[in-house]
C-alpha cells in the first residue's frame, strides 16, 4: 500500500539512490503524491493517495517537520485557533505537539501514522493510532534506522538481510497470520499499535501509550439503554469517518451486520453513496446486500467473482500484502476496478465490526445452548467468574488454538506437513508466540472471555482482518468506522453477555432501524449449521449458492494453477514441507475426498512470498 519511507544514516553508508528507490517501490499507481525531504542524517519521503492529505509535506513549524498519513477525526477538539479549523492533518499534529508535547497521543483520534522530525535535536518521533491501522516496518542496524510502510522498500538496502524468521513461518502455517510484531524476516519488525517510537543518536525506544481493557463488571444500564447509546455512537463514528468528504462514498456491503450498520448510519441526504458486493449471482450474501442497498436508496454494484481471481491475482495480492494476507485477499483486488470506475473518493468497510462480539461461544452446540433463554441466563453468569492466572492462560491458549489452528481444523498435523529436517528445527517454536500473547492478556484480564477477546483483538484481528482490508488502499482511501475510539471504548466496557451472538447490535438495528428488519442477516446459527453440514459431507462445490463456501470449488477449477505453484520443484525442494504429504493434500482436495482449501491457500501464499521477496 502507499505510504511513507525513509532512513537515518549518520555514516552515509547507504546507497545514494536508496530513498528514490524506496519511493518507487511503494508507488503502485499514477496519481500518487510523491515528495521527499533530506536533513542529514534523515532522508524521508512519501508516495500516497491524494484524497486525505493533498497538501505539500513535510509541513514545517519552527524546528518541526511533519509527514502524515491517514486522517484525524477530532480536529475541532484539537484546534485552539479558528485559523486551524481547516488546517491539514500534518499542521494539526505540529500545533498539538507544540502545545502538548508527546502527550498529544492521548488527545488525537483517528486512523493515522505521523512522523515528527526535530531539526534542532536531530531526533525522529513516530506515532500511530490506537490500532496500528497503517502498518510500518522498521529495522535497526547499529546506529542506522530504516522504516517503510511496505516491507519491499526495506529490502532495497543491502544492509537488510533476508534471514528467515522461523517463528513467523510456523505461526503462518498454523494460524494463517503472524503473531505479535514479527515479520517473516529476522530483525525486521512491525511497529506495535498505539506506539510512540523515538530514534535519536542511534538509540531506539518504543513505548505503548494505550491498550485495550475489557471490563469484568456487570453494567448498570438496561440492554435497551446500551442499544440506544450504541446507535448514537455508530452514527457519530460514521460521520467522523466521512469527515468533510462531500464526494462519492462507497461501502463494501455484504449480507452481514457490520456493513449494514455502516450503510444505515450514512447521512443519505448529503452524499452520493454507492454500494459494492462481490460474489456469484444466487449467493445469499449477494441477494441480501442488494435488498439492503435498494431499501436505503443507494446505487448498488454487483461485482462478479469467479475462480479466475485465484489464478490472475494471487501473485499481485502477495506482492502488495507482503504476507499480511493470503491469496484469498485477492477478492478485494478483484473488486477495485469497479470501485475505481465509479470514482469513489472514500471507501468504508466494516472488517472490525466483529470486535463488538465475544468469543465465549465456540462450537455450534454451545451456540445452540446459548440461544436458549433459560440456559443463557445461567451460562452468562460464567462470564464474570475470575480464574487463577495459570488456569486462565491454559484455557485461553487451548481455545484460541482449537478454533484458529487451520491445520487442526482440516485434521492435518504440523509434523506430517513439514519435512523432518524443518520440523526438528522448529518444533520447539510451536506455540511460543501465542503463549506470549496469552500471557500478556492474562496480566490484566481475569475472566476467560475478556482475556480471549483481547488475544483476538490484538492478534488475529490486527494481523489478519484489519490489515487485509488495507488491500483496497493502493487505489482508494479506505476507512473503518468500527475503529472509532469512542465506539471501541464503549464496546470494551459493555457487559459481555450483550456481545454474545452480537445481540446488542441486533437490538440496536431492530429498535432504531426497523426499515431493514424484514431483511435477514447472513451468519445466523441456522446458516452456520447448514454450512458445517455441507462441508462435512463435501457438497459445497455442488451447492455453493446455499452456503457461499466457494473457495474449495474454485481451487478445483484452478487445479492447473494450484499444481503449477505447489507441486513445482522450487516449492517441493525448499526444505520446509514434506513432499509426499503435500502431493497427497493436493490430490485429496482435487478429487473431492477432503476439503483442504485453507491449507492450499497457505501453501500458495507462502511459496509466492518466497519467490517475490527472497529468491
Amino acid at each position: 500500500m502507499p505510504g511513507i519511507v525513509g532512513y537515518i544514516d549518520p555514516r552515509n553508508s547507504f546507497e545514494g539512490d536508496l530513498l528514490a528507490s524506496m519511493i518507487s517501490a511503494i508507488t503502485h499507481e499514477e496519481g500518487y503524491i510523491a515528495e521527499t525531504y533530506e536533513d542529514s542524517p534523515l532522508r524521508i519521503g512519501r508516495s500516497d493517495l491524494p484524497s486525505l492529505n493533498p497538501e505539500p509535506q513535510p509541513f514545517s513549524k519552527d524546528e518541526l517537520r511533519i509527514f502524515f498519513m491517514g486522517n484525524i477525526t477530532n480536529k475541532e477538539e484539537l484546534t485552539e485557533s479558528k485559523s486551524l479549523e481547516n488546517g491539514s492533518n500534518a499542521e494539526i499534529i505540529a500545533e498539538s505537539f507544540r502545545n502538548h508535547g508527546i502527550t498529544l497521543v492521548t488527545k488525537v483520534k483517528g486512523q493515522f501514522i505521523a512522523f515528527i522530525w526535530n531539526c534542532k535535536e536531530r531526533s525522529l518521533i513516530i506515532i500511530n493510532d490506537r490500532f496500528g491501522k497503517y502498518p510500518l516496518y522498521y529495522a535497526k542496524i547499529g546506529d542506522q534506522f530504516l522504516f517503510s510502510s511496505e516491507l519491499k522498500a526495506l529490502l532495497l538496502s543491502k544492509m537488510v538481510k533476508k534471514e528467515i524468521n522461523d517463528q513467523a513461518i510456523v505461526d503462518f502455517i498454523m494460524y494463517h497470520h503472524l503473531i505479535g510484531d514479527e515479520t517473516f524476516l529476522q530483525n525486521v519488525f512491525l511497529l506495535p499499535y498505539a506506539s510512540v517510537l523515538r530514534f535519536r543518536s542511534g538509540v531506539l525506544e518504543i513505548d505503548r501509550y494505550w491498550d485495550i481493557r475489557f471490563s469484568p463488571f456487570k453494567g448498570s444500564k438496561s440492554p435497551a439503554e446500551y442499544a440506544g447509546e450504541l446507535n448514537i455512537l455508530f452514527e457519530e463514528a460514521v460521520k467522523r469517518a466521512i469527515g468533510r468528504n462531500r464526494g462519492k462514498v462507497g461501502i463494501m456491503l455484504s449480507g452481514g451486520l457490520d456493513s449494514r450498520n455502516i450503510a444505515i448510519h450514512i447521512p443519505r441526504d448529503q452524499l452520493e453513496v454507492h454500494t459494492f458486493t462481490f460474489g456469484e449471482r444466487g449467493f445469499i450474501d449477494v441477494k441480501l446486500a442488494e435488498k439492503v442497498s435498494k431499501e436505503l436508496g443507494f446505487e448498488h454494484h454487483f461485482i462478479p467473482l469467479t475462480s479466475e481471481f485465484i489464478r490472475n491475482l494471487s501473485e499481485k495480492t502477495i506482492f502488495l500484502m507482503e504476507g499480511i494476507g493470503d491469496i484469498y485477499t485477492g477478492w478485494n483486488l478483484n473488486a477495485l476496478p469497479y470501485v475505481e470506475k465509479e470514482r469513489i473518493d472514500l471507501l468504508l468497510e466494516g472488517s472490525s465490526g466483529g470486535l463488538i462480539n465475544t468469543r465465549i461461544a465456540g462450537s455450534l452446540m454451545k451456540q445452540a445452548f446459548f440461544a436458549l433463554p433459560l440456559i443463557n441466563k445461567f451460562a452468562t453468569k460464567k462470564l464474570y467468574d475470575p480464574l487463577p492466572k495459570d488456569e486462565l492462560s491454559v484455557k485461553v491458549r487451548e481455545h484460541y488454538d482449537y478454533y484458529n489452528n487451520q491445520l487442526r481444523l482440516e485434521k492435518l498435523s504440523l509434523e506430517d506437513l513439514l519435512s523432518k529436517e524443518y520440523y526438528d528445527k522448529v518444533k520447539n517454536l510451536v506455540g511460543e508466540s501465542l503463549e506470549k500473547a496469552v500471557h500478556k492478556a492474562c496480566e490484566f484480564h481475569k475472566t476467560f472471555n475478556n482475556a480471549l477477546d483481547y488475544v483476538y483483538f490484538t492478534e488475529r484481528h490486527r494481523r489478519l482482518y484489519m490489515n487485509a482490508s488495507n488491500s483496497f488502499r493502493w487505489k482508494v482511501e479506505t476507512f473503518d468506522p468500527f475503529l472509532d475510539y469512542d465506539l471501541i471504548d464503549f464496546m470494551s466496557n459493555i457487559p459481555p453477555e450483550l456481545k454474545l451472538g452480537r445481540s446488542i447490535v441486533k437490538d440496536e438495528l431492530r429498535t432504531y432501524h426497523p426499515e431493514l428488519s424484514h431483511i435477514p442477516v447472513k451468519g445466523g446459527l441456522a446458516s452456520s449449521m447448514l454450512g458445517r453440514i455441507a462441508k462435512r459431507i463435501r457438497i459445497s462445490n455442488v451447492f455453493p449458492q446455499i452456503i457461499d463456501d466457494f473457495l474449495s470449488a474454485y481451487l478445483r477449477v484452478e487445479e492447473d494453477f494450484v499444481k503449477e505453484i505447489i507441486l513445482d520443484e522450487r516449492t517441493l525442494t525448499r526444505g520446509i514441507f514434506n513432499e509426499e504429504n503435500v502431493k497427497k493434500i493436493v490430490f485429496d482436495h482435487m478429487s473431492n475426498r477432503k476439503d483442504y482449501a485453507a491449507t492450499i491457500g497457505m501453501l500458495i501464499s507462502l511459496e509466492l512470498w518466497f519467490r517475490l521477496f527472497v529468491d
